[in-house]
């Protein structure tokens, strides 16, 4: 049964790339807005996939939100923790978004034409966050929290993913869901332990 108070955010993933994760992600997202769902699709992948998809160019629209929620705070160069910094509008766990925060989503927000359905694209840019991240010491965990606010409009969030470790992570941390994409190759049953070993070292429950 649909929980009405929670917003659902189904993260696809797995370290294998070419297992149509993008494909699933935007039919699960184009389903759900069927369902008179409002539903955005989240594209944390440098590919863009999801965008081109949709029929849609990939673009930085994803990467702009996620410097957005980045921008909350920074880390420590001693201690590497997460401070807050001293702006307007925002309290210690990101319980809301700043005017300034809200208009800055709502510019990145592709609306796709079709009902219900939002689309944050995904770009090659995703990396250089990747990395800059990584370079900062910024915990997944921490950006999920900032992150968390950005999906409250919604009553679904779909993520589509890419291998790797930053953004991968985050997107397991944002799941209330994690579907991994399967086919009955050695490869792929490979990763899909791999990928389980993740987010049980991130401390999610794993139920199948």
């Amino acid at each position: 049964m649909w929980d009405e108070d929670e917003v659902d955010v189904f993260t696809f993933t797995l370290n294998k790339g070419g297992v149509a994760k993008s494909t699933l992600a935007v039919n699960v997202a184009h389903k759900l807005a069927l369902m008179d769902r409002r539903v955005l699709l989240f594209d944390a992948d440098p590919q863009g996939s999801a965008a081109t998809l949709l029929g849609f160019d990939p673009c930085d629209s994803s990467v702009k939100v996620l410097r957005m929620a980045a921008a909350v705070g920074a880390v420590h160069p001693l201690r590497g923790r997460h401070e807050l910094t001293d702006r307007p509008g925002l309290d210690d766990t990101a319980a809301g978004l700043s005017q300034e925060q809200a208009t800055a989503v709502q510019n990145a927000l592709i609306h796709t034409g079709r009902h219900g359905l939002d689309l944050l694209a995904g770009s090659a840019e995703l990396r250089a966050f990747e990395r800059e991240m990584l370079e900062r010491r910024v915990r997944p965990r921490e950006l999920a929290e900032r992150l968390r606010p950005v999906f409250a409009p919604y009553d679904a969030v779909v993520i589509d993913t890419h291998p790797g470790y930053f953004l991968q992570e985050l997107a397991i941390l944002l799941a209330t869901r994690i579907v991994l994409p399967v086919a009955t190759e050695f490869l792929v049953l490979r990763e899909v332990r791999e990928t389980l070993a993740i987010v049980e070292a991130l401390g999610c429950q794993a139920t199948p």
